[in-house]
């Protein structure tokens, strides 16, 4: 994700972290930190607002569960609510489930809300690395198939969470109703055409590895998530694209100067690729649904909007 990426960068370049490898952030609320920790040292203010959303009692999960998949695959899942559509929630690079539960109590009321851990991370099993487009994908679609969970999906994804409900909505349009992508770590063919004429060679070189897994916390390879997307073409259903404004990419992902300046474009071109696509700036943290959360309620209410 952004994170991920701007945190090899990091390595190279004081005060980067990892922004696709530039914008490859690593999230936030990383497998470094505890999800009982998460939202002490992502969110730096709440609003009156996003207090009460957070306010909400901890929704009963009606799925709370490890599921066979087969193939020694089994990753763990949890669901709440039973409004429709489904949302889905995909958390950024290293993260467990627990980092959403904010965001997962305030639409359980509202909507029927699952969220789950990646194989490799918290409850799940393992699996092989790297990790592709195709295997990510299949996990996720299969868990929700194996579970019983109704769709077609309203999709959210957070920094390399983005990257993955994007890649799923692109392979499985049919199964996805809606994709919400908050602070997306662009594709890297066009992060690399756009993006590396303003960093050294050097910092192309840790770019790369990010990239292709070597060192990005999960070890998921976004060449393979970009040409998954790119095969595809423009999504066909409502998606909404939100990034923060340039102090909250900065902090945390070292979104800085040159580099936020060429990842606001790339992250318009997104939502504008189809007539279906919505952008959005919002003054926050690179977690937007930490700090944000109801301005990422309201976005998930408008898209659930149009499916009625």
């Amino acid at each position: 994700m952004i994170m991920s990426r701007i945190r090899s960068r990091a390595l190279v370049v004081a005060g980067l972290s990892s922004l696709l490898p530039s914008l490859a952030i690593t999230d936030t609320t990383s497998a470094t930190t505890p999800p009982d920790e998460a939202s002490a040292t992502t969110s730096p203010s709440t609003s009156p607002a996003d207090a009460e959303l957070e306010a909400h009692a901890a929704p009963v999960s009606v799925i709370d569960q490890a599921f066979d998949l087969g193939d020694g695959r089994t990753p763990y899942l949890e669901c709440a609510g039973d409004h429709s559509p489904t949302v889905v929630l995909e958390v950024g690079e290293g993260g467990y489930r627990e980092h959403m539960d904010s965001l997962y109590a305030a639409l359980a009321p509202r909507y029927r809300v699952c969220s789950y851990d990646r194989r490799n991370m918290g409850r799940s099993s393992s699996a092989p690395t790297p990790r592709s487009a195709q295997d990510v994908v299949a996990d996720v679609d299969d868990l929700l198939w194996e579970a019983d969970v109704p769709g077609p999906y309203l999709l959210v994804g957070s920094s390399y969470g983005a990257f993955i409900v994007n890649a799923y909505a692109s392979m499985h349009p049919d199964r996805v109703a809606a994709v919400l992508m908050i602070s997306h770590p662009i594709r890297t063919d066009w992060w690399e055409t756009e993006v590396w004429p303003l960093v050294s060679a050097e910092q192309q070189a840790a770019d790369r590895l990010w990239s292709d897994g070597t060192t990005n916390l999960e070890h998921m390879d976004s060449y393979s998530m970009t040409e998954a997307i790119s095969t595809a073409g423009p999504l066909a259903m409502p998606y909404s694209v939100l990034i923060p404004t340039e102090p909250g990419q900065c902090a945390v992902a070292g979104v800085c100067g040159e580099m936020y300046e060429a990842y606001v474009p790339l992250a318009r071109r997104l939502a504008d690729e189809s007539p279906s696509g919505r952008f959005r700036i919002i003054d926050g943290a690179h977690d937007l649904y930490v700090t944000h959360l109801e301005d990422v309620v309201d976005e998930i209410d408008l898209l659930a909007a149009q499916l009625t």
